[in-house]
């Protein structure tokens, strides 16, 4: 080979190598950093550790250590017991999880934004609801998470991480969707977990229960609803008018009652008996229509709405339904969503 063509092939190589860009090193995750993790678990638990994702095991590996080794624990287990949940959604880990005997299950998740790396640990009960959460950084202790300044500044968002979920039918004339919102940070007063559900038809939010009802089909229960609402209501208006009514009487009528005197004739000397029969009838009286607007009111209570779990139940039924009919399979796909501020997941498909 020429020297011309060495050194033109150096260059190729040199400039190859200047181009290709710099791996990131992972994120050391320490046991030091999570001693204080044992302080969000209650004392003689038992609990299970499961960590989603290739990153956020060896995060959930080393938080099973430092949890083993403080003695507050009854037992401390890794997620192998249940297999593979990198595609799972918290809900469906959590139902397979609680099928052990074990008393709380931690899921922990991996959030990458620019250079930061963080994960969120959520804390579940087994009744499937969030006792706590907390967020681990590699580079600090979990007890020098910063918190606000004061307490106006809410949740900061340096601090914040969303999972958001998201399900429905396949696209149709009536398309009933749900999106669950689950928001972890931190607060002047600790570690705050927020989820929220909302609950759409065509894409537009359903705001209460009857329309829920009417996007599912059950018409008849919407009527139902409506009907009971409006009949409480009327209700509601006629025992507060006759509450309204006998509390001013028992006001009038016992200040009546109490401030009546004997009268006394200076002339004779005779005293005269007060009567107070005629207000303390009308007292009674009173009391009478204030226990009668009470009954009313009891009488014809608001219906109950439906709960985020009973309609997101609801909606699964009739999604299989329609899946069912329309013979369409369903699918699942996540999709990572990142900015300077935070992290995220987004679950969506057809279920």
């Amino acid at each position: 080979m020429s020297r011309a063509r060495l050194c033109f092939a150096l260059i190729c190589v040199s400039a190859l190598i200047g181009s290709t860009p710099a791996i990131a090193e992972a994120p050391t995750w320490t046991r030091a950093s999570m001693t204080a993790a044992t302080t969000y678990f209650p004392v003689g638990t038992s609990a299970m550790i499961v960590g989603v994702g290739a990153d956020a095991r060896p995060v959930a590996n080393t938080l099973v250590e430092v949890l083993q080794a403080s003695d507050t624990f009854e037992l401390v287990i890794d997620a192998r017991a249940i297999g593979d949940v990198g595609e799972l959604s918290d809900d469906e880990i959590v139902k397979r999880a609680f099928a052990r005997p074990i008393k709380r299950v931690a899921i922990v998740r991996v959030f990458r934004a620019g250079s930061s790396v963080k994960a969120v640990v959520t804390v579940y009960a087994a009744q499937g609801q969030v006792t706590t959460a907390f967020t681990l950084s590699p580079s600090k202790p979990l007890v020098e998470n910063p918190a606000p300044e004061a307490a106006v500044d809410g949740v900061r968002r340096d601090e914040m991480q969303t999972v958001q979920s998201t399900a429905g039918t396949p696209s149709s004339a009536d398309e009933v969707t749900y999106k669950r919102e689950h928001v972890v940070g931190l607060s002047h007063y600790g570690v705050v977990s927020v989820e929220s559900v909302s609950f759409y038809r065509n894409g537009r939010l359903i705001t209460d229960t009857p329309g829920l009802y009417d996007a599912l089909g059950m018409t008849a229960r919407a009527t139902d609803h409506r009907n009971t609402t409006e009949n409480h209501r009327k209700w509601m208006v006629r025992g507060g008018v006759l509450n309204l009514i006998g509390l001013t009487g028992v006001i009038g009528f016992g200040t009546w009652a109490l401030v009546k005197r004997d009268t006394t004739d200076y002339n004779t000397g005779v005293v005269t008996e007060a009567s107070r029969t005629v207000p303390l009838a009308l007292t009674a009286g009173s009391v009478g229509l204030m226990i009668i607007g009470t009954y009313l009111i009891r009488a014809n209570p608001r219906p109950a709405n439906l709960t985020n779990d009973e309609a997101v139940s609801l909606i699964d039924a009739h999604n299989a339904k329609k899946r069912r009919a329309a013979r369409v399979e369903p699918t699942v796909h996540f999709a990572p969503t990142a900015s300077q501020s935070g992290a995220g997941l987004v679950v969506m498909g057809s279920f």
